[in-house]
C-alpha cells in the first residue's frame, strides 16, 4: 500500500468513527425525554461541536489524498454533514436552559448550600493512556481504558474499537494492525489484548525482573534518585494489584532498594535509622522522597549540570568551548621552572637556553611538556597555539628544533586541558616563541595586577548512523529479526553470508565488482531478492541482495550513553541504537529516500535527530561519548561493470561465425554430387556415371576435364 493510499484508507476510517457518533446524538434526540435527559444536554452539545471539527480535519485528508473524479460526492458528504449537524444543534439549543435561568439558580443553589442538577462544569480535555507491550504498565493502562471506555455505555461498540487501538503503539498494536474498524471486531480484540497481557503468573515474572534490573544511582542526584523511587514504588504497587502481600515484604524490598542506593544516601538512611530494628519500608520510601526535596533545594541549577556533564564525560553544546573569565587577584605568582627551580617560565630560562638542544629535548620529554608550548598536560599534536617552529614550521618550540628531527613520541592526552599563568607586570614582546595558552596582566596606578585566564575545554564524539530491527522473511514464509543499515551512500542492497543461509532462499550466480572508498574493489559472486517488513507498520518491499561475508562493522563503533538526551516518547526503529551490534543488512539508495515520513525532532546543539521512518524513528548525527579513541566508519559502495562487460566481448571475439562461402570448384564439386549420387533402399550411396563426358565437368571415367 503506498503512502497515499495509507492516509486515506486513515481519513476514512476517522469518518466512519465519526458518523457513528452523530448516529448516537441523533438517537439520544429521538428518544429524548426532558425529565430525564436534560442533564445530558449540555454534554451533547460538546459532543457534537468536537464531532463538527474532527469531521472538517478528516473530511478535508479524504479530499486532499482521493481521486478528482470524485471530488463532487466528497462535496456532497460535507453538505449532508452540516444539514445533519445544524438539525441536532439547532434542537439542542431548544432544551437547554437561557443563560440568566442558569446562573441565577446557580446562585440561589450557592447561597442554600447545594448545585442543581443543570449545572456542568467545563474541564480540560483527558487523554486516553497509551501502551506499548511494557507489563510493568499493563495494570495502569487496563484498570484506566475500562474505566473511561470499556465500561462507559454511552460509547458506540465502534468508537471503543478505535479509541482502543490509537492507544496502542509498537509491540502491542502488532496483532490488530490488519483489524477492521467494525464494531463486531471489539469484542475480539480486547479478549485478545487480555489473553496475552493480563496473565497474573507471567505479569508477577516481568515486576520482578524489572526491580531487580532498575539502574542503581551511582552519585548524589536528587533527578536519578527521583526516578529510581517512583519506578520501584510504581513496580510495588502493581504487585500489591496482583493481591501479593506487598505489606509483609519490608525486609526484601528495603535490602533491594538499599542496593542501588548511592553511598551518601544509604549512610545517611543508615544513621537515620541505626537505633530502629524495625524498619518498614513506607519508611524508607518518606526518607527518599525528603532526601530529594533536600538535594533540589541545597544544590543548585548550575551544579547539578555540572553533575550531569561530569557523569557523561562531556559537553552537550558543542565541541569546544571556550570561556574568558576576569578576576582580581593581589599578587600574581609564576610556577617554578622545570629546569633551574626559578620564578619564571621554561622559555624565558637562560640556563634552558644555554643547553645543547638535545639536552633541551630530553628535559621536557621527561617532564611531560607540550613539545611546542611548554605546558603540562597534552602533547604538541593536540596543542591550541597557533604558533609553530620559527625555522621548519613544525608542531614543535623554536628552541627544541634539530636540523633532522625526528618526531617525539606521543603521549597519552587528556580530555580536557586549562591553562591558567599570570605576570607581575604588562607582557612585552619578545624573541622567544610565546606559549600557546597564557595570560595577560593588566596593572593600572593604584590598582593591583590583574588577570585574564583563558580555558579551553574539548570534548569526543562519535556519529551515528540510520539503523533499524526489521524482519525478512525466509524461504517458508517465516519472519526472521534482522538489524539494518539505511545508506543513501550505496549503490546496491547487501545480506551477510550468514543470514543469507538462515533464509535459504535461491541464489543467483553473478560477478559484480563492487567498489567503495579509495576505489577498493570486491567480487561478488551471489545474489538473492527476499523481502523485508517493518517492525511497526504494514510496510513491506521486496529487494535484489548482494551476498558478503560482513558487509560492514558493528555499529555503532563505541556504546553511546543517552539518558541525559532527553527523549521523546516515539517508537525507535532500532531500541538497542546505541550498543554496538552486527549489521545484517545495507539497504542502499535504490529504495532510501521512500522510507521516510517527513517527520524530524531535533535533540539540541551537539545531538543527533530523530527521522520518522516506516520502521520507526531512526537515530542519525553526532552523539557525545566518554572513550577518546574512536574508530570511523564511512560507506560507499558502487557497482562496476566494466570486467563484466569485458568479459563478454571477449567471448565475442574467440566465437567462431560459421560461413556458407563456397569457391568455384568446390561449387561445381558439390553440384556434380547431388546429380550424380543417390541412396539406394538400403540406405548406400549409388553413383549413376553421365554417358557421356560433359566438357564443364571432369569426367568420371578417365578423371580428366573435356
Amino acid at each position: 500500500m503506498s503512502k497515499t493510499a495509507a492516509k486515506l484508507a486513515d481519513a476514512m476510517s476517522r469518518r466512519d468513527v465519526i458518523f457513528a457518533m452523530v448516529d448516537a446524538v441523533e438517537e439520544f434526540i429521538a428518544q429524548y425525554n426532558g425529565d430525564r435527559d436534560h442533564r445530558q444536554v449540555p454534554v451533547r452539545m460538546e459532543t457534537l461541536d468536537r464531532l463538527n471539527l474532527e469531521f472538517a480535519e478528516a473530511q478535508t485528508d479524504i479530499e486532499r489524498n482521493d481521486d478528482q473524479e470524485n471530488k463532487k460526492s466528497h462535496l456532497e458528504e460535507r453538505v449532508q454533514f452540516e444539514a445533519r449537524y445544524c438539525e441536532a444543534k439547532g434542537f439542542l439549543l431548544s432544551t437547554s436552559p437561557p443563560a440568566d435561568a442558569n446562573q441565577s439558580s446557580v446562585c440561589n443553589a450557592t447561597l442554600l448550600g447545594s448545585v442543581p442538577p443543570s449545572f456542568h462544569l467545563r474541564l480540560p480535555k483527558i487523554d486516553l493512556p497509551k501502551f506499548n507491550g511494557d507489563f510493568s504498565r499493563w495494570l495502569s493502562f487496563r484498570d484506566t481504558f475500562s474505566s473511561m471506555v470499556h465500561s462507559n455505555s454511552d460509547i458506540p461498540t465502534v468508537a471503543k474499537l478505535q479509541y482502543l487501538l490509537q492507544c496502542l503503539e509498537g509491540e502491542a498494536r502488532k496483532p490488530f494492525e490488519s483489524v477492521d474498524v467494525e464494531a463486531n471486531n471489539y469484542g475480539n480484540a480486547w479478549s485478545t489484548l487480555l489473553k496475552r497481557y493480563d496473565n497474573r503468573k507471567l505479569l508477577k515474572r516481568q515486576l520482578f525482573k524489572a526491580i531487580y534490573d532498575l539502574p542503581p544511582v551511582n552519585r548524589e542526584s536528587p533527578e536519578d534518585l527521583h526516578n529510581l523511587i517512583d519506578d520501584f514504588d510504581r513496580h510495588v504497587k502493581a504487585m500489591a494489584k496482583l493481591d501479593e502481600p506487598v505489606e509483609h515484604w519490608d525486609t526484601p524490598l528495603l535490602n533491594l532498594l538499599s542496593y542501588k542506593l548511592d553511598h551518601v544516601t544509604l549512610r545517611a538512611w543508615e544513621e537515620k535509622t541505626s537505633e530502629n530494628d524495625d524498619v518498614k519500608y513506607t519508611q524508607m520510601i518518606d526518607f527518599l522522597h525528603q532526601r530529594v526535596r533536600v538535594l533540589k533545594t541545597v544544590m543548585p541549577a548550575k551544579l547539578q549540570q555540572s553533575e550531569v556533564a561530569k557523569s557523561t564525560g562531556s559537553k552537550y553544546t558543542s565541541k569546544k568551548m571556550v570561556a574568558n573569565t576576569v578576576a582580581a587577584g593581589a599578587k600574581s605568582t609564576f610556577p617554578s621552572c622545570v629546569a633551574c627551580k626559578e620564578k619564571h617560565l621554561l622559555f624565558q630560562c637562560p640556563r634552558f637556553e644555554s643547553w645543547p638542544v638535545h639536552r633541551r629535548r630530553e628535559l621536557v620529554a621527561s617532564k611531560r611538556l607540550c613539545f611546542n608550548c611548554f605546558r603540562s598536560g597534552h602533547v604538541a599534536m593536540k596543542c591550541v597555539s597557533k604558533y609553530t617552529c620559527r625555522t621548519c614550521h613544525e608542531r614543535h618550540h623554536s628552541l627544541l628544533h634539530l636540523p633532522s628531527s625526528s618526531k617525539s613520541s606521543i603521549q597519552s592526552i587528556p580530555q580536557s586541558i586549562q591553562l591558567q599563568a599570570a605576570q607581575p607586570q604588562a607582557v612585552q614582546p619578545q624573541a622567544v616563541q610565546p606559549s600557546g595558552l597564557q595570560s595577560t596582566a593588566i596593572e593600572q596606578p593604584g590598582t593591583s595586577a590583574q588577570h585574564v585566564s583563558l580555558s579551553v575545554q574539548s570534548s569526543n564524539s562519535t556519529v551515528l548512523l540510520q539503523t533499524v530491527a526489521l524482519l525478512i522473511v525466509d524461504k517458508h514464509g517465516n519472519e526472521l529479526p534482522a538489524r539494518a543499515l539505511l545508506d543513501s551512500a550505496s549503490m546496491c542492497n547487501f545480506i551477510t553470508k550468514k543470514l543469507s543461509n538462515a533464509l535459504d532462499l535461491r541464489r543467483k550466480t553473478v560477478d559484480i565488482a563492487v567498489s567503495g572508498i579509495g576505489d577498493s574493489a570486491k567480487q561478488i559472486r551471489c545474489q538473492l531478492t527476499a523481502t523485508i517488513r517493518s517492525r511497526v507498520s504494514p510496510f513491506t518491499t521486496s529487494l535484489e541482495f548482494l551476498v558478503l561475508k560482513k558487509p560492514t562493522a558493528c555499529l555503532p563503533t563505541v556504546p553511546v550513553d543517552f539518558s541525559q538526551w532527553g527523549m521523546p516518547d516515539v517508537t525507535l526503529a532500532d531500541p538497542s541504537f546505541n550498543i554496538p551490534a552486527d549489521i545484517d543488512l545495507v539497504v542502499g539508495g535504490e529504495v532510501y529516500h521512500e522510507f521516510y515520513n517527513g517527520s524530524k525532532i531535533s535533540l539540541g546543539d551537539g545531538l543527533p535527530v530523530l527521522v520518522d521512518t516506516v520502521f520507526g524513528w531512526t537515530i542519525s548525527g553526532s552523539a557525545p561519548i566518554k572513550s577518546n579513541q574512536v574508530p570511523l566508519v564511512c560507506h560507499l559502495s558502487t557497482v562496476d561493470r566494466d570486467l563484466e562487460q569485458a568479459v563478454q566481448r571477449f567471448w565475442e571475439l574467440e566465437s567462431i561465425i560459421p560461413s556458407s562461402l563456397y569457391t568455384s570448384e568446390e561449387k561445381k564439386c558439390e553440384e556434380l554430387f547431388i546429380t550424380t549420387t543417390t541412396r539406394d533402399s538400403s540406405g548406400r550411396f549409388v553413383v549413376r556415371l553421365p554417358l557421356a563426358c560433359d566438357p564443364q565437368v571432369t569426367c568420371n571415367r578417365c578423371y580428366k576435364t573435356h
